[in-house]
């Protein structure tokens, strides 16, 4: 004889078959009756403490995943004398002897990123530039800060704000290129002859045109790309 039972747990459905030999008689049918009851009870008793540890189990499991953490970036401080608007020699010397290792790796890995970005996106490499300044400043992340701001164009309204915007950073330029030579020599690299030839001409040529800013004149060949960077020229 073929005794079946199905219980149905949280949408599981459990399907019992047991397959007895019965005698005959009402008495042995009835007490297998009552076990074969007993057993469904201790069967789903049993069931739903497992299917209950299972979703324990999950949660907690899903929980641990929630606890864990990215690697966090190297506690590097964030120092306040960086390529400030004054440009100052003695903050930028502090903060050369500021850095330390990981500052050092992070300017040189800005720096390449700038000269990666340097001619096709003068913004983006100003901003790699600047960034390898702030955690240590050398000649080369300042000369390059400067020659990306003045090639970064600037549209701000009409071309009379963007000529604006522009002298500006002319401006800033030739101070940041200033810098640069006065931090090689106080730190015993003076900048290479041919360096030094390049950055002394983009000094005049900065210069001559905030003497007379006319777009329409005659300009260096550096103001010139920079005028066409902003559409002004």
């Amino acid at each position: 004889m073929l005794h079946s039972a199905s219980i149905t747990l949280d949408n599981h459905q459990v399907g019992i078959s047991v397959k007895v030999k019965m005698k005959k008689n009402c008495l042995n049918s009835s007490i297998f009756c009552l076990l074969f009851c007993a057993f469904c009870v201790l069967l789903s008793s049993c069931t739903i403490g497992s299917m209950t540890n299972l979703a324990l189990g999950e949660e907690k499991n899903t929980d641990k995943g929630s606890d864990v953490k990215t690697t966090d970036l190297p506690n590097v401080e964030q120092p306040k004398t960086i390529v400030s608007q004054d440009l100052n020699i003695e903050d930028l010397l502090k903060q050369i002897r500021f850095a330390g290792s990981a500052e050092e790796e992070f300017a040189k890995a800005s720096l390449e990123s700038a000269k990666k970005s340097g001619g096709k996106d003068w913004g983006k490499a100003a901003k790699f530039y600047g960034e390898s300044a702030m955690f240590k400043p050398s000649t080369e992340n300042l000369i390059g800060y400067a020659e990306s701001s003045v090639m970064t164009g600037r549209i701000v309204g009409d071309k009379k704000n963007s000529l604006a915007a522009k002298l500006q950073d002319f401006q800033r330029a030739i101070k940041t290129y200033r810098v640069a030579i006065l931090l090689g020599e106080r730190t015993n690299q003076p900048l290479a002859a041919n360096i030094r030839q390049k950055v002394d001409a983009n000094i005049t040529c900065l210069q001559a045109f905030l003497k007379n800013p006319d777009p329409n004149s005659p300009v260096c060949n550096l103001v010139s790309q920079a005028l066409k960077e902003s559409r002004i020229k």
